[in-house]
């Protein structure tokens, strides 16, 4: 059983929709990996409080109000760059708090 048999015509909007998507794999897990890296740092001085408030801080300024915009005019790619904006905040954030 594949895809196309539980919904006929999905390869073809999943190929659409994926159209310019591949650009943003790169920044975001790039950014990605040293924010999962800073966090394992974090982790292991247990420093938990200060990851805690950094990831709410990044997601209420960072990830939230774009993420919400874009979902707002249907753009993908606008949400890609919530999402690489988030990761951003997050390695600049724990960067500047390293000891």
């Amino acid at each position: 059983m594949q895809l196309q048999d539980f919904l006929p015509g999905a390869k073809n909007l999943l190929l659409t929709d994926m159209d310019g998507v591949g650009a943003w794999l790169v920044p975001v897990l790039t950014l990605g990996s040293a924010a999962y890296v800073y966090d394992g740092l974090f982790l292991g001085l247990t420093a938990g409080r200060l990851l805690r408030n950094a990831m709410v801080g990044c997601l209420a300024i960072a990830f939230l109000p774009l993420a919400w915009y874009a979902a707002r005019i249907g753009n993908n790619h606008l949400l890609w760059s919530a999402m690489a904006l988030f990761m951003a905040a997050r390695v600049v954030i724990r960067r500047l708090a390293e000891p």
